[in-house]
């Protein structure tokens, strides 16, 4: 995943080399144990450890696993890299939201406070989520910069796919409740 991109490629990375150097060195940590010392190397590595679709808080950390149905997503790198840190420094950021149950936010419109933010710093990203918008929910990824759009078939995603510009970088996934790498980790007892 690019650098800046909002697609937690490093997390997920460190995250899957934790739990391959488990197993080969045969420390024999759980997920649990793993994820608990893993905040010490960087933010949402947590969240990947554990592999599950799940609504996260804190510094990754906080994990309430959730089921969704399953998605196709159309998804847009810009070329433009957005730092966390620097978002996370933003003045435009708000920071005194009041804390929502589980269940009152899975019935909520899906809100990400950087977006506002984003589109205020980049003009590329905020023309490219309205003219998505116009076809499917778009919204950004993390603190950007990468937008998605959810579908709810391939077809109707690589549609659309053909009108983003050539200069940009852009895929069509299907979003999963387990992670590949647990999926694999199962198949082969690979996890403790």
């Amino acid at each position: 995943m690019p650098l800046g991109s909002g697609l937690g490629g490093g997390s997920s990375n460190a995250a899957t080399t934790l739990i391959a150097l488990n197993k080969l060195w045969d420390i024999r940590f759980t997920l649990k144990e793993l994820a608990s010392f893993s905040v010490k190397i960087g933010a949402d590595i947590p969240a990947f450890i554990m592999g599950k679709t799940a609504i996260v808080e804190g510094i990754g950390d906080i994990l309430h696993p959730i089921q969704r149905k399953e998605k196709w997503y159309l998804i847009v790198y810009p070329l433009i890299q957005i730092l966390t840190k620097n978002m996370f420094k933003s003045p435009y950021l708000k920071k005194n939201n009041s804390k929502k149950s589980m269940s009152s936010l899975l019935k909520l419109p899906f809100n990400n406070d950087f977006e506002n933010i984003v589109k205020k710093d980049s003009r590329i990203i905020k023309e490219l989520i309205s003219m998505l918008s116009f076809y499917a929910p778009t919204r950004i990824t993390g603190t950007g910069s990468c937008i998605f759009s959810e579908f709810d078939n391939k077809e109707s995603a690589q549609k659309i796919f053909s009108l983003i510009p050539k200069n940009m970088k852009k895929f069509i996934a299907k979003s999963m409740n387990t992670s590949l790498v647990h999926h694999f980790c199962k198949k082969i007892n690979f996890i403790y």
